[in-house]
């Protein structure tokens, strides 16, 4: 019995830490990633130039965006798991993760395509309409991270898995998410502006301050007792 006992605390602390590797792994990507031209301010002409010119950093940069949705589910689902609950809350949190994953993969395709659609003569136009909506899936995957945010950190905060501050942190990071586009539609109708910037930098600080936790302390204080199954 003490063997089986040590055997699944130990499996918990690689879990713990190959999540909070999983974390530092998305903030240094985020570090590094290239960006483009994205939010430049091109002329048609210069975005095809610049599209026909890059097409290996357009697709590494969606390579990037699909990977880092896939480290960041990983991490997350770590620390709904270790709140031990169960019931719709859980289930919700998962699913708008999944949903996540999916939005940020389907991005990094459209990225692809417009990496492949510059190696084409004739296809200005075409071109242009793809670069103008690579650039707006940027924004499509926040509500869904937000979901996901608010309801894992929620629990986190409830069990203890995660220090106060840095479980309202994520809260914080979670609502914000949830309201970005409409606060921004609200103040200047358009998806892009101000809001994007603060929901990245938090978001960053929780990455981090979460990854370096996980690896100090791999097995939180809720994953090593029995909790309730009751419903949130």
């Amino acid at each position: 019995m003490d063997t089986e006992i040590s055997r699944a605390g130990s499996h918990r602390a690689l879990l713990g830490r190959l999540a909070g590797a999983a974390g530092l792994a998305f903030v240094a990507l985020g570090s590094v990633s290239m960006g483009g031209k994205f939010f430049d301010t091109l002329s048609n002409g210069q975005i095809v130039s610049w599209v026909r010119s890059a097409p290996a950093e357009i697709s590494v940069e969606g390579f990037s965006i699909g990977l880092g949705a896939t480290l960041v589910a990983f991490l997350m689902l770590h620390l709904l798991w270790c709140t031990g609950r169960r019931g719709p809350a859980p289930v919700i949190a998962a699913l708008s993760l999944a949903v996540f994953v999916a939005v940020d993969w389907v991005a990094a395709g459209i990225y692809f395509g417009l990496a492949e659609a510059g190696k084409y003569h004739g296809a200005d136009a075409g071109i242009v309409v793809l670069f103008a909506l690579t650039k707006m899936t940027t924004f499509t995957d926040g509500f869904a991270v937000g979901i996901a945010f608010l309801i894992v950190n929620a629990l986190a905060l409830r069990t203890r898995v995660l220090a106060a501050p840095l479980a309202w942190l994520g809260i914080f990071v979670g609502v914000w998410h949830v309201l970005n586009i409409p606060l921004q539609l609200a103040l200047t109708h358009t998806v892009d502006g101000i809001t994007g910037p603060i929901g990245a930098g938090t978001s960053l600080l929780w990455f981090l301050a979460t990854s370096a936790m996980l690896l100090i302390r791999p097995v939180p204080s809720a994953a090593g007792r029995p909790l309730p199954a009751a419903a949130v």
